[in-house]
């Protein structure tokens, strides 16, 4: 973008511009205004959805002092958005609905640990999601009070989890991530496992 121009005059500075039209360089074309504007506008969404987020529960991590009382559920995404991040869509399922996820989680009563992954996370990555179930677990947390939620390469993620955690008591939600993928982690399963998965 070499024109920046915006749906308000004050948003790109219209009236100073304006002013210093027959100078050189013409004021009107102003790349580095506009990528200053991105970043400004980026990072005040980012803050008030981090807001957002904490007022309804939502989270990255596990809390320094988690609620022994509490649910708590942990979403663990699909591939699509390593790939794509927020906003991906699918041509086969349309858009991939992540912070309606994170807040229908929430509005369950559940407080909800998300994080996003962008690219690959590579293999050791359940052993992360075993770590911070064992987190809510040392703080009191029961473990029947604890699920996590996979879609897709999420699910898989969430069943390697399962194997690493050998928990009974934890809930596992699988959302079509059962596959030839996950035949060798059968043997070592443990949890309560609900598997989920499209018949067509």
């Amino acid at each position: 973008v070499d024109v920046f121009l915006a749906p308000h005059v004050q948003q790109f500075g219209a009236a100073a511009k304006a002013r210093r039209l027959g100078e050189s360089p013409n004021p009107f074309v102003d790349p580095d205004g506009y990528k200053g504007a991105l970043d400004d506008w980026e990072k005040a969404y980012r803050e008030q959805l981090a807001r957002e987020r904490a007022a309804a529960g939502i989270l990255e991590d596990v809390p320094g002092r988690p609620d022994p009382r509490g649910r708590y559920a942990l979403y663990v995404h699909g591939r699509i958005l390593e790939e794509q991040g927020v906003g991906a869509v699918s041509a086969d399922f349309g858009l991939y609905q992540y912070e309606a996820i994170l807040q229908a989680l929430a509005s369950r009563g559940f407080t909800v640990i998300s994080e996003r992954r962008a690219g690959d996370p590579g293999p050791d990555y359940p052993n992360k999601l075993a770590a911070r179930v064992r987190k809510l677990l040392q703080a009191g947390v029961p473990s029947s009070q604890v699920t996590l939620v996979g879609a897709s390469k999420g699910g898989f993620l969430t069943l390697a989890t399962a194997a690493e955690l050998q928990e009974d008591g934890v809930s596992y939600v699988v959302l079509a991530g059962c596959g030839s993928s996950t035949e060798a982690l059968a043997s070592r399963l443990r949890g309560r496992i609900l598997s989920v998965y499209d018949a067509g």
